[in-house]
């Protein structure tokens, strides 16, 4: 058994020894003395404590066993977690040299001499010893309990340890030494190790490694710091930079300080930003002023938008809640909009929610009572049509007996006119009065709602709407440079309305003048800072012992460990998310749920987090008061406990079946279930595709990527390859066949099918590169592709890849220009198409109908084989299946064939209604690619009748995008050269064609390529230094390459060029030979303008 020297030796007190034994003090007899017996001794207050903290610990150690019970161990939660700590490490110079010099009693009295110094200093300075190893102390700053400024107490600490053994002498009468190294981070804390009475709680990482290292590199006297350590503390202390340094067992050199004298300073504020000249933020005057103004405005009709801009915690939110308050006394309408990091792939969730709270939605609700609920709120509106109901209860997901039809409109422009609704609903407040609305942490937005803020940013400009949007500086709103819309950036307070802060939040508490000071110097104008520090000081006059926080993260963490067993709750729900409910914490491990709700009641009570709803009847949810708060939680965290929260949370989500697959998706990704993870962002990725979400699918998708890589193996692979042939879907449809971003993705979904030896995978990733080939005019490319399908046909035998095939058949033979094989081919594809087998391919080949793209394929060819009386049956034929298939992809296209198609036919009318068509359903569904393409078709038609009008000005916006269009084939480039021949611009013309014409491998072979040629010439002629014979050149080459193509109709042009040249010639019997041999070869069903302008410049020829 230990004696009572060793005893006090333990708890840094053997200076009390000799007067205790004078006092006849056992062991036994000082586990019983009193507070009144320490101060007869002359005991001071603090050793006071010590004492009886140690002398309770003693008496729990000799009283005898309790009966015996069921071990009920720690649990993980409280024990072992991840923080922030600093660890102190002080050695004593020279002492192997010491052990031989003196005595053995001699240097064990030393040794304990310099135990006991560094032991009082450290805990003078709310620091843990933590081993007393002979020469060596290690201790901890910051745990077991957190402290409010743990690095600066180390700091001080050390230094007064190398003043204290400084004075120490040893026997002979020399003065001892001491080197110190401290160093700060996130460790974990708590794991027990050894056995029986050997056991302790260690602290892991490479803190405590680093102290070590900092000591020994210290000379005599010295106290070096880390990198970390110097900025938490280093403003209150002088300190010098001893440079960068190669520290055993450290990657990366370490940057080392020397920590001398503490600074006598005469305002901590003013030496916190003594380095900075910029000019404080004075209140938060300006900013109110600003929305104050705008406010104004908006109540006079005149919409406005004013964003919030800064950092987090810099108090935007709390200056939402005083706008908010501002405006509470008058007529107004007030709308919350809050943005969250797990829903960035979710369309219009926080506008959903928005929606929910301002028709007093509940879950327990019957759907009907929903529905007229939100009846009542669009009539006051006036927005009660059954379109709009049904729309904003598809969005709610309150289900109706009357739904829209896809017919009457699809996914895609249902989001479209949401959109529209939602943003006319959003200016439109009962009774015609101003509306505020407030969107919190724009920054985490999702692509959909930041589409319906910007239009509502357009449509506010005369209607009585403020909208106040709060965001961190890495995001930029759209909407920023509108004349309408102002950004405020928020900057920090300055020391005066910090102190009225610090006031405010203390209210009734007792706080002395110079304890705000200290938080007015320490919160460096950061709101959330001074908060959280003010509540942690009236927390702490009310709790015994004191914590006032030099950091957020160690005020945050001084506050959990107040919270006792509701610590745990918090953990468990920051998993979850800034929001929580009742019924999901239940779902979680180590949550004591007989304990839940008072657990929940004492974090609300903290102010760490607060009920989200106080209505009766709400659902029992609730939300961290801040985000750092719950980020602070989740942090302290254990990675492996963290891992096992989530995947609890992912499988009570996904048992409920009630929430969206991003937010599943999310917490399995967290939860280290890769395979799972990817499975559904796939399927959030599907659910975005089918409201024509396709930002938020690409990103899902990118997500489920990665999961997919992380699973590894072969179901990893098969799942990489699932999300990447989704991925090339949606880029063809948005970006177009031809997409050089589309080729990459393509050949990646190819080997891995390849390597995994899966036919069909194979099969759709080699016709997307075939597509994508011939599209670009790579025709090698595309025919090695073209025979990679026939192999894999024959292979699986499978009927519906064989009609696929034979799609690949008649689109090469469109792209090459092979006019009687498309023919052919198309009519083939007409004829064994089935709908009911075959649509199905349209969501995975091109994008549209393989039936539909049979019918444009064969009218293009009709057309060019002079089958003009034909044509416009097969036009409307093609046009009738893909509305019947209510498919939007497929409908435009054929809008876009046919609108081609009469173009060329000179049916001008028709051209520019099939255009029209085609522009509004490319942009009502996000068709990008289409765009362009339709514009450019509807301005060609109009700059007919107006040359040098507006209609040409459009050719030129939208030439680019148009001819990227890879179902057009370069068309483009013939109209916008004769448009530009037509406005006078013929210099312009020859110059685009030519620059299209150069970048062809093989400027021979293509579809439309003797329009290209027959373009040319006509530039050639017209230009102010006309070249005919350039042009003859030109015109003759079209026609050989007609010929060769059997594209009759293209010859027929081609060669009404060239009579027309030899006859200003003077070569008229030459014209007549050209152009009478094509006028026999076409047949009696051609019926056009062109025909009928070859034959009336024939007989002028005879």
């Amino acid at each position: 058994m230990a004696t009572l020297a060793q005893w006090l030796a333990g708890i840094g007190l053997t200076q009390y020894a000799e007067v205790l034994a004078s006092n006849d003090v056992d062991l036994e007899a000082a586990a019983h003395l009193t507070d009144a017996d320490l101060v007869s001794l002359g005991m001071s207050l603090g050793h006071r404590r010590k004492f009886l903290a140690a002398a309770e610990a003693l008496r729990s150690a000799s009283a005898p066993p309790p009966a015996a019970t069921p071990a009920s161990p720690a649990s993980p939660a409280s024990q072992v977690e991840r923080r922030q700590v600093t660890v102190l490490f002080a050695d004593l110079v020279g002492s192997t040299a010491l052990a031989t010099m003196l005595d053995p009693e001699e240097m064990g009295l030393l040794l304990r001499q310099f135990q006991n110094a560094c032991s009082e200093r450290i805990a003078a300075n709310e620091g843990y010893v933590a081993k007393l190893m002979g020469d060596g102390v290690l201790a901890y700053f910051g745990y077991p309990a957190a402290s409010e400024n743990s690095a600066e107490s180390s700091v001080r600490a050390g230094l007064e340890i190398v003043r204290a053994i400084t004075a120490l002498r040893r026997p002979d009468g020399g003065s001892c030494e001491t080197r110190v190294g401290i160093a700060t981070g996130v460790v974990v804390v708590g794991e027990l190790i050894g056995a029986d009475s050997a056991q302790e709680r260690t602290i892991v990482g490479e803190t405590p490694n680093m102290a070590a290292r900092l000591q020994a590199l210290a000379a005599p006297g010295e106290v070096l710091a880390s990198e970390l350590t110097r900025q938490l503390a280093g403003r209150f202390f002088d300190s010098e930079f001893r440079g960068v340094h190669d520290l055993k067992g450290f990657a990366q050199p370490v940057p080392v300080w020397r920590m001398a004298r503490e600074l006598e300073v005469e305002s901590r504020f003013a030496a916190a930003r003594a380095d900075s000249a910029a000019r404080l933020f004075i209140g938060r005057e300006r900013e109110s002023a600003i929305v104050r103004q705008a406010w104004q405005s908006a109540l006079r009709g005149q919409g406005q938008m004013v964003m919030l801009r800064g950092e987090a915690g810099i108090g935007k939110s709390r200056l939402l809640e005083v706008v908010a308050s501002h405006v509470a006394t008058e007529p107004r309408r007030l709308l919350r909009c809050q943005c969250s990091p797990y829903r960035r792939t979710s369309a219009l969730f926080p506008v959903a929610q928005m929606l929910r709270r301002a028709a007093d939605l509940h879950p327990e609700q019957d759907a009907a009572v929903q529905f007229d609920a939100l009846g009542r709120l669009l009539a006051a509106s006036g927005l009660d049509s059954r379109q709009a109901r049904l729309l904003v209860a598809e969005l709610l997901d309150i289900p109706t007996q009357d739904q829209i039809a896809p017919m009457e409109m699809t996914k895609a422009q249902k989001k479209a006119q949401s959109i529209a609704l939602l943003a006319r609903w959003l200016c439109a407040a009962p009774g015609g009065g101003p509306t505020l609305l407030l969107v919190e942490d724009a920054h985490w937005i999702d692509p959909t709602t930041q589409q319906l803020l910007a239009t509502a940013a357009e449509a506010l400009v005369h209607e009585p709407l403020l909208v106040v949007v709060t965001h961190r500086p890495e995001y930029e709103p759209p909407w920023a440079e509108l004349p309408q819309a102002t950004t405020v950036a928020c900057k920090k307070l300055s020391a005066d309305d910090c102190r009225d802060l610090v006031r405010g939040i203390a209210a009734q508490a007792a706080i002395q003048q110079s304890e705000v000071e200290e938080i007015v110097r320490r919160s460096d104008g950061v709101p959330l800072f001074i908060e959280e520090l003010t509540k942690a000081l009236v927390e702490s006059h009310s709790a015994e012992g004191r914590a006032v926080p030099a950091t957020l993260r160690d005020s945050l963490m001084a506050r959990l460990d107040r919270l006792g067993t509701a610590k745990d709750v918090a953990l468990a729900a920051s998993v979850i998310g800034r929001q929580f409910t009742l019924d999901l914490l239940r779902e979680l491990p180590d949550v004591p749920g007989h304990e839940l709700e008072a657990a929940l009641g004492r974090l609300c009570q903290s102010g760490l987090a607060f009920r989200v709803s106080i209505e009766d009847d709400a659902p029992d949810a609730y939300s961290f008061s801040h985000a750092l708060v719950q980020e602070a939680a989740y942090e302290s965290l254990l990675k492996s406990r963290r891992i096992a929260l989530h995947a609890k949370v992912a499988d009570a989500l996904a048992r409920d079946g009630h929430d969206a697959a991003e937010v599943v998706a999310f917490h399995r990704s967290r939860a280290n279930q890769p395979a799972q993870a990817a499975q559904e962002w796939m399927r959030a990725a599907d659910a975005a595709s089918a409201r024509s979400a396709f930002a938020e699918a690409l990103g899902c998708l990118d997500q489920a990527l990665e999961e997919a890589r992380r699973a590894g193996g072969d179901a990893g692979e098969r799942l990489e390859l699932d999300a990447t042939l989704k991925r090339s879907a949606i880029i063809v449809i948005q970006a177009g066949p031809q997409s050089p971003d589309a080729t990459p993705v393509l050949e990646q979904a190819r080997a891995l099918a390849e390597r995994q030896g899966l036919d069909r995978p194979l099969f759709q990733a080699t016709w997307g590169l075939y597509l994508n080939a011939a599209a670009s005019r790579r025709f090698d490319d595309a025919d090695r592709h073209g025979h990679a399908l026939k192999d894999i046909v024959g292979r699986m035998g499978d009927t519906d890849l064989a009609f696929e095939s034979l799609h690949h058949l008649w689109g090469m033979a469109f792209f090459k220009g092979h006019t009687r094989e498309l023919r052919q081919l198309a009519e083939r594809g007409v004829r064994d198409y089935r709908r009911e087998r075959h649509h199905v391919l349209a969501h995975v080949y091109a994008g549209h109908d393989p039936g539909v793209c049979a019918w444009a394929c064969m009218l293009h060819a009709g057309h060019l084989l002079g089958r003009a009386a034909e044509c416009r049956g097969m036009a409307a034929h093609g046009v009738e299946l893909a509305q019947s298939l209510g498919h939007p992809t497929s409908i435009q296209f054929m809008h876009g064939s046919v609108a081609t198609m009469h173009f060329l036919g000179g049916f001008h009318e028709d051209a520019l209604e099939h255009a029209n068509l085609q522009l509004e359903l490319a942009r009502r569904y996000a068709f990008d690619a289409a765009v362009p393409s339709a514009a450019f078709h509807a301005a060609a038609v109009q700059q007919l009748a107006d040359p040098v009008g507006r209609p040409l000005t459009v050719l030129r916006e939208t030439y680019a995008g148009a001819l990227k269009y890879g179902f057009s084939a370069l068309y483009p480039a013939v109209m916008y050269c004769e448009a530009l021949v037509r406005a006078g611009c013929a210099e312009e013309g020859l110059r685009a064609i030519e620059q299209v014409i150069g970048t062809m491998p093989d400027a021979q072979v293509g579809m439309n390529m003797p329009e290209m040629w027959r373009a040319r010439g006509r530039a050639a002629l017209a230009a102010s230094r006309g070249n005919a014979q350039q042009a003859q050149q030109c015109f003759e080459t079209a026609l050989r390459i007609a010929q060769e193509q059997e594209a009759l109709m293209y010859g027929l042009r081609a060669a009404v060029e060239l009579a027309r040249l030899h006859e200003g010639e003077g070569r008229r019997e030459e014209a007549r030979t050209v152009l009478g041999r094509v006028l026999e070869g076409l047949p009696d069903t051609c019926d056009c303008a062109d025909r009928d302008a070859a034959r009336g410049l024939f007989t002028q020829l005879l």
